[in-house]
């Protein structure tokens, strides 16, 4: 084998080690999405792909209106549903978005251009905590990520309309919910390259948008749809700046919290802004001349990364996978220039560049996996909820509606049991958007905080809490969420369960120790 194929070949092969070490090194799956969104997968191969009903969830809007905003992504795990072992499909699939991911982001820098791609693809898996997490998961996101930087580059460097437009179709068709990223993208780009080059895009920007709504028509019941993926991004930002007290994810609460800034912001913050401060000094100076595609290239990157940058601190860190990719592309043209047009300079500084590049990847590498262990360790194992799910299975009527109460609880409980309906799951805003007297009332059963007057329980259906609003713990699970059954977490509700099982109407039915269920007679 000749050294050509053998440098083409050694980094794809890195790239698959380290996806497959990484997804099945660890006990459990990364995150709790996965289990859902596999189980989810099995129900379009048995029902058909074109059945997007989803009973299971009794108030939610994705229960009432049976919209997927995922339905791209179920579509492509099915085949890891046909396996016979679901936790090695899961995995599996999960090592096989990695290594999309990390593959397609290692050739868009090599069509950048950008030296040691290898070197950005690896710094990108350890750059920050949150981003090396998610990129083990079995999520949508991900992919949605590496196709908004394939139409990056598809838009910067004028390629085919059709490449732009098969992109754009793809992001929209896996995640709906995400489809506002590419017009946020385009129209960045389409500003620099107005700016730069005195032209506007108008094919290109044209491609996008027929490619995204294309990928919005695939899409089974895709008004329904697009009405939840309007609920998930927009109505949920909106709620949360109006102080609604939601309950959500780490990922999407905001990163200005210190441990955060200290080990997931100013670790690519700061080599951003030493960048931009060295380039404007080589520009300045005269060292350096940059053509106008890396320059849009450079400036579109830049703007984004200080976009998504600002939005990780002040909103949801969920952002930070878009910020450190763009970042780092930002980081790695920049330097490929400098080292380009600076004479002497490869020579001179070849072997310090490997120095300082091994340096920092191993900073890098030792911060991430130091969280990214903590947070396997936090994690439940696969088998979490697996009796207490199979005991509603074989003990209670088909459909019969469990009050699981907390969203979090449901892809698990999914996963193990499609027997029983639950109240909600995937993410409280679409419990809210159904109901906000439900939703409120159901809070204070989510934090532990149900009201205790002279012997008796309370919920509250009103924000803030009203009169008019109070109603028993009783009456609002019997007659508001119809719920046959409770299912609760002990260390989660220690609350809930001494009220419920002080009542005599509620019978506990099942008790490990940690997971309990009560049948609401």
């Amino acid at each position: 084998m000749n050294k050509e194929i053998l440098h083409k070949i050694l980094p794809i092969a890195a790239i698959f080690a380290l996806a497959v070490f990484f997804n099945f090194y660890f006990p459990t799956l990364a995150g709790i999405d996965g289990y859902y969104h596999i189980r989810h997968a099995e129900v379009y191969a048995t029902q058909g792909i074109f059945n997007s009903d989803f009973p299971w969830l009794e108030h939610s809007v994705i229960g009432k209106w049976n919209g997927d905003i995922w339905y791209g992504f179920h579509l492509l795990l099915i085949p890891f549903t046909l396996l016979n072992n679901d936790f090695f499909g899961m995995r599996l699939a999960a090592a096989l978005i990695t290594f999309t991911a990390l593959t397609g982001f290692y050739f868009i820098f090599k069509k950048f251009e950008i030296r040691w791609p290898f070197f950005w693809t690896t710094l990108l898996f350890f750059s920050a905590p949150d981003v090396n997490f998610r990129l083990l998961m079995v999520r949508p996101h991900i992919l949605t990520f590496i196709l908004v930087l394939a139409l990056f580059y598809a838009f910067t460097k004028n390629k085919s309309n059709w490449l732009i437009f098969i992109f754009s179709a793809g992001i929209s068709f896996i995640h709906l919910a995400l489809a506002w990223l590419p017009l946020f993208v385009i129209g960045v780009v389409a500003i620099i390259k107005k700016i730069t080059d005195g032209v506007w895009e108008i094919k290109n920007s044209t491609a996008a948008l027929i490619g995204l709504g294309l990928g919005v028509l695939a899409h089974p019941n895709f008004i329904s749809t697009l009405k939840i993926a309007y609920i998930q991004v927009v109505q949920l930002a909106i709620e949360k700046f109006n102080n609604i007290p939601l309950r959500f994810g780490t990922e999407l609460k905001p990163g200005n919290h210190f441990s955060v800034v200290l080990n997931e912001i100013l670790p690519i913050g700061l080599p951003v802004l030493i960048t931009v401060g060295i380039l404007i000094f080589f520009i300045k100076n005269k060292s350096i001349k940059i053509e106008k595609q890396k320059q849009i290239i450079l400036y579109s990157s830049l703007v984004i990364s200080i976009i998504f940058g600002l939005i990780t601190y002040a909103v949801a860190r969920r952002a930070a996978d878009i910020w450190v990719g763009f970042s780092l592309i930002f980081i790695g043209l920049a330097i490929s220039i400098i080292w380009q047009h600076i004479p002497n300079i490869s020579s001179r500084f070849k072997k310090t560049s490997v120095i300082i590049g091994l340096t920092v990847l191993l900073g890098f590498g030792v911060n991430t996996l130091k969280f990214t262990l903590g947070y396997f360790e936090k994690m439940a194992p696969d088998t979490a909820f697996e009796k207490p799910a199979l005991w509603l299975k074989e003990n209670t009527e088909a459909g019969s509606i469990v009050f699981n109460i907390h969203w979090d609880n449901f892809p698990m409980l999914f996963f193990w049991n499609q027997h029983n309906h639950y109240i909600n799951g995937m993410d409280p805003i679409f419990e809210y958007a159904f109901s906000k007297n439900l939703y409120l009332k159901h809070y204070f059963f989510d934090i532990d905080k149900i009201l205790m007057i002279d012997g008796g329980a309370y919920t509250c259906g009103t924000n803030p809490c009203a009169q008019e609003g109070i109603t028993t713990v009783y009456s609002a699970l019997k007659d508001d969420f119809r719920a046959n059954y409770v299912f609760l977490e002990l260390p989660r509700n220690p609350k809930v369960y001494k009220y419920l099982d002080s009542d005599v109407r509620f019978k506990e039915v099942y008790n490990n120790g940690r997971e309990i269920i009560f049948q609401v007679l």
